[in-house]
């Protein structure tokens, strides 16, 4: 009898620990994806259906409020005459961070965040729009290459368009070139294997 009396102490303690612990990480406020004054971030802003990507420093923030200076703009349509209630996103360490803009003194932009709403960050749906020319061909063949137009560009890789779309196979090697455009900002790039 000593022994299932002991044995229920136990049992006892270890479900008061347990719950103890279990409260502790409940009540724990979660870390904030705030920025702080001062980091530099990458983002985007949609203006006319049109995702400007951007470049920009945090000078200030109050609570859910951020002042962010733009460094630089990548986009097909500027952020001149942006007005208030344009929705964006930072990237907030391995997060996007859902924005909304309140006010606009280019390069100054005050926004509003949303931390309730931060997705985690997906590298290769950040896509920047480009224009270059491509040609490719299969890989082994010396002459017949093939022509294409550029679209854009992101971390997973990059779009382009061809009419001759259909000639090509899965699963078979291809050589490509791609030739930035002498109008426009001049685009580097570098594929790694």
């Amino acid at each position: 009898m000593a022994v299932i009396l002991f044995i229920m102490l136990v049992a006892g303690l270890a479900i008061g620990w347990a719950w103890y612990i279990y409260k502790e990480k409940a009540q724990a406020k979660p870390l904030s994806l705030l920025p702080k004054t001062g980091t530099m971030l990458s983002g985007a802003f949609v203006r006319r259906r049109e995702s400007i990507h951007v470049y920009c420093q945090v000078e200030d923030s109050e609570e859910s409020r951020l002042l962010v200076r733009v460094l630089s703009e990548l986009g097909k349509s500027s952020l001149l005459g942006m007005r208030a209630g344009t929705p964006g996103q930072l990237e907030v360490g391995n997060t996007w961070l859902p924005i909304e803009v309140l006010n606009v003194s280019l390069p100054w932009v005050v926004v509003e965040a949303f931390t309730g709403r931060a997705k985690p960050a997906q590298r290769e749906s950040l896509r920047i729009p480009a224009s270059f020319t491509v040609r490719f061909r299969a890989h082994g063949l010396s002459r017949h290459w093939i022509r294409g137009e550029g679209i854009n560009v992101s971390a997973g890789g990059f779009c382009f368009s061809s009419k001759f779309a259909a000639e090509l196979k899965v699963g078979r090697l291809y050589e490509i070139e791609l030739n930035p455009g002498d109008t426009g900002p001049r685009l580097g790039l570098c594929l790694y294997r």
